[in-house]
């Protein structure tokens, strides 16, 4: 739909193809550079957002514990403190959206302007311009305003999502821990011993001369 706007709105006017050249340059950097800072603050969002589950779930499942020895508010005060943390990274995820979308408005302005007055010039040089035509790549260029940020939101969105996917790939890529029992540290030791065994040597068993009943129905062999 956005090609096609675009399509209509340069068969309107000729002269908009000779001025796409650098509106689309300028929209290849716009989108590199937005990309390289939201994937990072994407990423920020989500390790900020993992210790506030993983408190969350600490709090629920010691909540016993936690109201025993009156440790609510410091469980508060931590809650509060992540999710601040978190709170700062998808505000700085939104205000950059806002951001691109500041500028992707300022390309579609500066085609409107460009199709308008492209019009009149034509107009005035003599160049055949459909009204009919005009009117239609005017309305898809008006209409291109939200479409076209949401368009390029949803392909930035697709690549700052990833970053869940990544995380998860690191997860699965670190060493693995070692096993309980290393049965071949324990053969390389001679000293360490082949069985185990209690043995009890000058037992002495003192007792109350009230306890003597129950004492003596206790066989110490």
């Amino acid at each position: 739909m956005v090609l096609s706007s675009i399509f209509i709105a340069c068969s309107a006017v000729p002269i908009t193809f000779v001025a796409l050249v650098p509106l689309v340059w300028y929209f290849v950097r716009l989108r590199s550079y937005y990309l390289l800072t939201s994937r990072e603050i994407k990423r920020l969002d989500g390790m900020s957002r993992s210790p506030i589950l993983s408190i969350l779930t600490e709090s629920l499942d010691g909540l016993a514990t936690i109201r025993a020895f009156g440790r609510q508010i410091d469980f508060q005060k931590m809650s509060r403190t992540l999710i601040d943390e978190n709170s700062r990274a998808y505000f700085m995820f939104i205000a950059c959206s806002r951001w691109l979308g500041f500028r992707l408005d300022g390309i579609v302005v500066a085609m409107l302007l460009i199709c308008t007055f492209g019009a009149v010039i034509a107009k005035d040089v003599g160049a055949p311009v459909d009204p009919n035509l005009l009117a239609v790549g005017l309305l898809y260029v008006i209409q291109l305003s939200g479409l076209f940020q949401w368009c390029v939101r949803q392909s930035c969105e697709v690549e700052n999502l990833f970053t869940s996917v990544e995380r998860v790939l690191g997860f699965t890529n670190l060493p693995a821990e070692p096993p309980l029992h290393q049965d071949s540290l324990i053969r390389d030791r001679p000293d360490w011993p082949e069985e185990g065994a209690v043995r009890a040597s000058n037992l002495v068993c003192s007792y109350r001369s009230d306890l003597d009943p129950v004492i003596k129905g206790i066989d110490f062999n």
